[in-house]
C-alpha cells in the first residue's frame, strides 16, 4: 500500500514538475520507503537492485556508458547513479515491442 503526502509546490515543482497539483497550492508525490524512512535497510536494497540488474545487463546496463566509457555490464564512475546518456542510449536500443502483438499486426 502506497501513501501519498503533500508538499509545499515550490519543494514539488523542483523534484516532479510532472505531476498534477493539489487544491492547496502543493502537489501530491508518492512517498516510498527511503523518502519517509532514511535507513541502512533501504539503502542495502537499492544497492542490490542495481547490483543485480548490472550482474545480468538489466536495463541501462545493458549498453555501454557514452559519458565514462564503461562496458555494459558496469557500473558508471558516478556513485548510486547512472549518467544520462547512458539512459538515453538504453532508451534508443531498446527495441518497440506490444502488448498484444496479434491484435495490432496488419493483415
Amino acid at each position: 500500500m502506497s501513501a501519498t503526502f503533500t508538499v509545499p509546490a515550490a519543494t514539488a515543482q523542483a523534484a516532479a514538475p510532472f505531476l498534477p497539483a493539489t487544491a492547496g497550492g502543493g502537489r501530491r508525490v508518492p512517498s516510498t520507503l527511503s523518502s519517509t524512512i532514511p535507513s541502512p535497510a533501504s539503502d542495502a536494497a537499492y544497492e542490490a537492485a542495481h547490483e543485480t540488474h548490472r550482474r545480468f545487463r538489466h536495463g541501462v546496463y545493458s549498453v555501454q556508458c557514452p559519458t565514462c566509457h564503461v562496458p555494459a555490464g558496469e557500473r558508471c564512475s558516478l556513485r548510486r547513479a547512472v549518467h544520462a546518456a547512458r539512459r538515453e542510449a538504453y532508451w534508443i536500443a531498446r527495441p518497440g515491442t506490444t502488448l498484444v502483438p496479434l491484435l495490432v499486426a496488419g493483415p
